[in-house]
C-alpha cells in the first residue's frame, strides 16, 4: 500500500526564529503566530510557506494550528489559505497541534475553521474533548470532522485509548506519533498493530534515543520506519503519512526531504 505523504506544518516551528529556538517550543509557537496572525500580510506569507512545501515535493500538508488558529482566523485568512493551497496544488489533510480550544466556544471556532478549509481531521490534542466529551462529540458531528487524539506522554496503547474512551460516537480515534511512542520506550509499530481501526492518522517521526525527543531524519534514529509502514498496511490504514521532524536547532527541510525519499524507497521495495 502506497500512502500519500504529507508535510507536517510543525516542522516549521523554528522557521521564524532563523532555525534556532533556545526558548523551546513556546518560543516557536509565539513567533509563528506573530508572523501569520496579521491579516494584511497573511496571504503573501502563507503562500510563501506552501511554496516551500511544494518545492520539497509534497502535495499534502498538515496545517499546524500556530499558522492559522481558530482564535484569530478571520474569513480573510480562510479565503487566503484556500487560495494559496489551490494555487500551489496542495491539499490540507489535517489540523495538527493543540489544544484546539479550552472551552466549547473556542473549540467550535476551530471546528468551523476546519469546515471552511475542508480539513477532515483534528490530529492532535483537544482540551475541551476531555472536559466535556459529549459536547465535543456533538461538535464533530455538526461540522463533519474526525478526531485523532495524539500520543505524547502516553507510554502504552491502553494509556492513549483511555484519553478517548469517554467520547461517544464513531468519529473518534487516535493519531499515532511514532517518535513520541519511541521516546516513551514503546514500540510504535507494535502500537499501530494493537490500535488497529482506532488509528485515525499517523505522524511518522524518528528520534535518536528513548528518554528524549531529539527528532532526526528517517534511518538515523531508533524508530523502525519500515516496520511502521508494514504495521499501517497490516491494519488497512490508507490515510496520509505525515512526515514530521521539528528540531529546536537547525533547518529541518533537507532531512524531511531525505525522509520522504526514504519512505518512497520502502514503497518501491514492496513492489
Amino acid at each position: 500500500m502506497r500512502n500519500e505523504l504529507a508535510f507536517n506544518g510543525a516542522n516549521f516551528v523554528a522557521r521564524q526564529v532563523n532555525w534556532s529556538m533556545p526558548g523551546g517550543w513556546g518560543q516557536g509557537v509565539k513567533s509563528t503566530e506573530a508572523w501569520f496572525r496579521p491579516v494584511d500580510t497573511f496571504a503573501e506569507r502563507f503562500d510563501e510557506l506552501l511554496a516551500e512545501v511544494a518545492e520539497l515535493g509534497f502535495a499534502a500538508y498538515d496545517l499546524w494550528c500556530a499558522q492559522l488558529d481558530g482564535e484569530w482566523a478571520t474569513p480573510e485568512h480562510v479565503d487566503a489559505a484556500r487560495a494559496a493551497a489551490e494555487r500551489r496544488g496542495i491539499r490540507l489533510t489535517s489540523y495538527a497541534g493543540g489544544p484546539f480550544g479550552e472551552t466549547a466556544e473556542e473549540c467550535e471556532r476551530v471546528c468551523a475553521l476546519l469546515e471552511a478549509l475542508e480539513v477532515p481531521v483534528l490530529a492532535g490534542y483537544c482540551a475541551f474533548a476531555e472536559r466535556d466529551p459529549r459536547a465535543f462529540a456533538g461538535l464533530l458531528e455538526k461540522y463533519g470532522l474526525r478526531y485523532g487524539r495524539e500520543n505524547h506522554p502516553e507510554a502504552s496503547v491502553a494509556e492513549l485509548l483511555a484519553k478517548v474512551e469517554d467520547i461517544p460516537g464513531d468519529r473518534v480515534g487516535v493519531t499515532v506519533d511514532t517518535g513520541w511512542f519511541a521516546t516513551q520506550g514503546c514500540d510504535p509499530a507494535a502500537a499501530i498493530r494493537e490500535l488497529g481501526p482506532a488509528v485515525e492518522y499517523i505522524h511518522l517521526k524518528d528520534v535518536r534515543a528513548a528518554g528524549a525527543h531529539d527528532t532526526c531524519a528517517f534511518g538515523e534514529g531508533i524508530v523502525d520506519i519500515a516496520d511502521c509502514l508494514r504495521a499501517a498496511a497490516d491494519i488497512g490504514y490508507d490515510g496520509p503519512l505525515s512526515i514530521e521532524h521539528e528540531p529546536e536547532e537547525g533547518d529541518p527541510r533537507n532531512a524531511v526531504a531525505r525522509s520522504r525519499a526514504f519512505v518512497e524507497a520502502l514503497f518501491e521495495g514492496d513492489n
